[in-house]
């Protein structure tokens, strides 16, 4: 599970909440960024991206492809 945070906004308290429903967290902490990652910081798409390679790598890996 992805969790995005700004730093001016919820932070890494994001990531602390999701990892009451998860074991597996990622947690990103967006700079310069309040409640609205996008449109704050363009870089936040940068980080959802890595983030779905990197498991689209790791599943293809568990596959066997």
């Amino acid at each position: 599970m992805l969790a995005i945070g700004g730093a001016k906004s919820f932070g890494a308290n994001v990531a602390i909440v999701m990892r009451n429903a998860a074991d597996d967290v990622t947690e990103v902490l967006i700079a310069n960024s309040g409640h609205w990652l996008m449109d704050e910081q363009p870089t936040t798409i940068a980080a959802v991206r890595n983030f779905l390679d990197r498991k689209t790598t790791t599943q293809s890996l568990k596959l066997g492809k």
